[in-house]
């Protein structure tokens, strides 16, 4: 619980954050508080009571004062200095600036399960809220707000009087209304279509869910039925549906208790992408490059196949036993002589994977490898980048060495470098950035 410089500022536990274009703000859920960063000058500050004071609590009101407990994420408003945090310990949502914070959604009386309409600024909807952990905004709707709840199992949302504002006129549920059909049941992955629409699996429901502007829709399977049946939308059945992918047209999704890599199309038709020679225990992981599809298997080893039809697949990376890169003495090989073929690189727990750009196009598939505590960067291009196609190396992290170290790639990766700088404990999913 420390403020300061970017290098001596210290967070316990912080989960969310957000930005409003000029500053971040982190939810600080270990001490309690709302934090500030400064970027262009790298200094954090705190909302709320000074260093030192962490206790839980819930007080709205002047800064000095403002209390919270466990707060999870944020989302700007839109204006400087005003963010929404969702206060999960206090079951509120709250509208958090400088100056004071105050209460838009959630009841005095705790925890509950109840929408509320017909308010006003000066008599505001406030609904009961249980257990909030995330919320977003509506680019489209600046009044409007998004508000996952953990204990509720639903999808509200909160409409302000007015953007900005810290009063609400009506806090409405817009999925998980009978509290089954949850997408905190066990979801899993998501991944952003061309449209801009999300798709997630919902593992322990057995389905894949759409997030979109108009809320959380069941988009193929049928929430609490699994089975492996291809068919389309809610006629089919998934059994724990665990990593998924979008292409610009498709999507692929690793049907962990199955043992089949699934494609849905635009339309929710689903098939089963591999053939009966494919053989894949409990798939987890997967991602797309172009033509080429990219799946986890038992853990242990990565398989290629190509979107282009129904494909048959082949080991291709994580399968070897025989040779094992980098030693705690010695981690720097990727981009040097000592790289690896992939087909001969163990791993030690894999579960998501990712596909990243470094040279000139999305080229290089990161494998989070759980056991050793790093990440691993494995070729598909020899374009541009200091890996030949189909050799990889160690991208971050020491060998067998668990951390919390941040640090640069560059300095991981140098020739000869055997002090890496950075370091990981149990990585095991990544996501590339958009715009990378």
């Amino acid at each position: 619980d420390t403020d300061g410089a970017a290098a001596s500022a210290a967070f316990n536990g912080a989960t969310g954050i957000c930005t409003d274009g000029t500053n971040l703000f982190v939810a600080d859920t270990g001490n309690n508080k709302i934090r500030k960063i400064t970027v262009s000058t790298a200094a954090t500050g705190t909302w709320g009571p000074a260093a030192g004071t962490t206790a839980a609590g819930f007080q709205d009101g002047a800064a000095a004062y403002q209390r919270f407990n466990g707060p999870t994420d944020c989302v700007a408003s839109g204006t400087a200095d005003i963010i929404y945090v969702t206060d999960k310990g206090n079951h509120r949502v709250r509208r958090v600036s400088a100056g004071a914070s105050a209460t838009v959604a959630g009841a005095l009386t705790g925890a509950g399960d109840a929408d509320a309409s017909g308010g006003t600024a000066s008599a505001p909807a406030l609904g009961r809220l249980w257990g909030p952990v995330a919320v977003a905004g509506d680019l489209a709707t600046p009044t409007k707000l998004f508000v996952l709840e953990d204990g509720a199992r639903k999808l509200r949302t909160v409409t302000l009087t007015a953007a900005g504002a810290a009063t609400a006129s009506a806090v409405a549920t817009t999925a998980g209304a009978d509290n089954s059909a949850s997408i905190f049941a066990g979801y899993t992955q998501c991944c952003q279509s061309t449209l801009g629409n999300y798709f997630c699996t919902d593992s322990a429901n057995h389905v894949i869910r759409k997030i979109s502007a108009d809320g959380v829709t069941v988009f193929a399977g049928t929430a609490g039925s699994s089975g492996n049946t291809d068919d389309t939308g809610s006629a089919a059945r998934f059994s724990g549906p665990w990593g998924i992918a979008c292409d610009l047209t498709d999507l692929y999704v690793t049907d962990n208790g199955s043992g089949k890599i699934r494609k849905i199309t635009s339309a929710g038709v689903v098939t089963t992408y591999t053939d009966a020679t494919v053989v894949c225990t409990a798939p987890t992981g997967v991602a797309v490059i172009g033509t080429d599809l990219y799946f986890v298997c038992e853990g242990k080893k990565i398989m290629k196949a190509t979107t282009t039809a129904t494909s048959t697949a082949a080991d291709w990376a994580g399968a070897g036993t025989t040779v094992q890169i980098g030693t705690a003495a010695s981690n720097a090989d990727y981009g040097t002589t000592t790289t690896h073929a992939v087909a001969t690189i163990p791993f030690t727990g894999v579960r998501g994977i990712c596909a990243i750009r470094i040279g000139a196009a999305v080229d290089t598939i990161i494998v989070p490898d759980t056991g050793s505590h790093r990440l691993l960067a494995l070729s598909t291009t020899s374009t541009g980048l200091p890996l030949a196609a189909g050799f990889g190396g160690i991208f971050a992290g020491v060998t067998g060495t668990a951390g919390d170290v941040v640090g640069t790639q560059a300095s991981q990766a140098s020739a000869g470098n055997s002090a890496p700088s950075l370091k990981f404990s149990s990585p095991n999913g990544c996501a590339r950035n958009a715009g990378t």
